[in-house]
């Protein structure tokens, strides 16, 4: 799928686990994490040498002015905020970014996302930041940061390693997250069917599961039960697949996901409705799914923290 710079919608909002009551992490610096980050990954397409969509990410009014296709942040708003949604996107997709290099980390993301849902404050905006290094130079660790999935991660088992080592037998992408209890599966990509073989799996690291696509896969309205069973499920893509209200239904125990990509599904109104009482859901593609604008209007009155996406 292939996401315009405009349209663009990102996760927004931490972790709401209730029971895991954290205290406040300290506010993520432009000056010392988010600037650092943009000139070692960014700067080499949209810097002061290259402006790839007349977009410049090299100082606070550049990034405020945006490129020729708009905005690319909005303090506050992930929706609003391809700066960071893009990083969100799959490997194989044209809009991802970084366009050159690996993926941001998912450390690297949450600061992004913590930066912008604080306000995008750009302290110490006058103190210089060296560009990216020269190719083969020895890359800088960023500094860590404590993000609200390390929180969780803490208190999650390890996941079964031999359940791990049959799910990537089987051509499943699996990552850390966080801390290496939390887990990034990836069915996107399979060489055979997705099928029941591969639920029993996931269900041996259920606890693990905080990441999971499932685009382009055979996933049937029944087998989403398994899925709304994964307790620390934040994010869910079930993008191209013929999900539909029945399946939608198994979602509602989901306490935990604030992002669901339905774009291309038949996911009707009926079944976005019930998308409403899900208590963390703050990112939400409906995109050619079998939704109406009529309601995804209601559903927009009826919930209006979900930022949704229609490709409008």
């Amino acid at each position: 799928m292939a996401i315009s710079w405009k349209g663009t919608a990102g996760i927004t909002a931490a972790l709401l686990l209730g029971a895991l009551a954290a205290p406040a992490a300290e506010p993520v610096s432009y000056d010392k994490q988010v600037r650092p980050l943009l000139a070692d990954r960014c700067y080499s397409c949209h810097g002061p040498d290259k402006q790839k969509g007349e977009l410049r990410l090299d100082s606070p009014a550049a990034i405020r002015k945006g490129g020729k296709h708009g905005d690319v942040l909005i303090a506050g708003n992930l929706a609003k905020s391809p700066l960071y949604a893009r990083t969100l996107l799959g490997a194989d997709d044209s809009d991802v970014m970084p366009a050159k290099g690996d993926p941001l980390t998912a450390p690297q993301c949450e600061v992004l996302r913590q930066w912008i849902m604080a306000g995008a404050v750009f302290d110490g905006a006058t103190a210089p930041v060296a560009a990216a290094a020269a190719p083969g130079a020895p890359a800088k660790a960023a500094a860590p940061v404590t993000t609200d999935l390390d929180v969780v991660a803490a208190t999650v088992p390890a996941p079964d390693a031999t359940a791990v080592s049959a799910l990537t037998a089987k051509g499943v992408i699996v990552k850390p997250v966080a801390k290496g209890t939390l887990l990034e599966v990836s069915c996107a990509h399979l060489s055979e069917p997705f099928g029941d073989a591969h639920l029993q799996l996931l269900s041996r690291i259920a606890a693990n599961v905080a990441w999971l696509d499932l685009r382009g896969t055979a996933l049937s309205d029944a087998q989403l039960t398994a899925i709304g069973a994964l307790p620390h499920l934040t994010r869910l893509h079930l993008e191209r697949t013929a999900i539909g209200d029945a399946g939608l239904a198994h979602l509602s125990g989901c306490a935990h996901l604030e992002y669901l990509n339905l774009y291309g599904t038949k996911a009707s109104d009926a079944g976005i409705a019930r998308l409403a009482k899900l208590p963390a859901l703050r990112s939400l593609f409906v995109w050619q799914s079998a939704a109406t604008p009529a309601g995804i209007a209601a559903l927009r009155k009826a919930a209006p923290q979900i930022a949704i996406d229609a490709g409008q």
